[in-house]
């Protein structure tokens, strides 16, 4: 059975947001984000819309992992921050498929 708990909360108030790590403890296997997610809401008290997993970090040899989450205090603050991180990946996405498709033209 996966154990998760809280290890450190970090206020971040020009950002409206609180800085999680938790620690995981006893897992088969590294609980996927959504899992993380949910006891991470559950163990704040929080909406779960307002919560973010950023970093899940295993330990090499062990069955321990750390969680890098955060926990705005306002959906608008969660939508203009977040939002652009996902802008970002959106972008990257694309650009990384277009070097491998690259690449593979190459290799023909």
């Amino acid at each position: 059975m996966t154990t998760i708990s809280i290890t450190s909360q970090t206020e971040e108030p020009l950002l409206h947001r609180v800085k999680i790590e938790a620690a995981i403890a006893d897992s088969h296997a590294t609980p996927s984000k959504a899992e993380i997610h949910a006891a991470i809401a559950k163990e704040v008290k929080a909406d779960p819309s307002l919560v973010v997993v950023r970093h899940v970090a295993t330990s090499f040899g062990t069955r321990d992992a750390k969680a890098f989450c955060y926990y705005y205090k306002d959906r608008k603050y969660r939508e203009k921050l977040e939002g652009k991180i996902a802008e970002k990946k959106a972008e990257a996405k694309p650009a990384a498929a277009k070097d491998r498709k690259s690449i593979d033209a190459k290799k023909e």
